[in-house]
């Protein structure tokens, strides 16, 4: 299993490339789930990584967002496609809705 948030996560792009290529199958069909920590482990690297990925037309998630301290601020900054929130997350966030006046605004 390769792992993107390892020492050989400069070659990830690469890889990826390579792996598409030895199967045919398409680029466009393709979605990659990172986790959160992986990405926010490291941030400008991870973005650079991202979009190398993107480039060859694969699609990126972000996995398990809400488990970790990043901020929705960084979601600006990342080069995906779709976010996969944490049920954690989202049982926090319908309980504070109940009970707080800015979770309804």
């Amino acid at each position: 299993m390769y792992r993107p948030c390892s020492s050989s996560a400069a070659i990830f792009a690469e890889t990826v490339a390579d792996a598409l290529a030895l199967s045919g199958f398409p680029s466009k069909c393709l979605d990659l789930e990172l986790t959160e920590s992986c990405v926010m482990r490291d941030l400008a690297g991870s973005v650079v990584r991202m979009s190398q990925v993107r480039d060859l037309g694969v699609s990126i998630s972000i996995d398990d967002f809400g488990t970790g301290y990043s901020s929705l601020s960084y979601l600006t900054k990342l080069p995906v496609d779709s976010l996969k929130i944490d049920q954690s997350f989202l049982r926090i966030c319908s309980n504070l809705r109940a009970r707080c006046w800015w979770c309804k605004a």
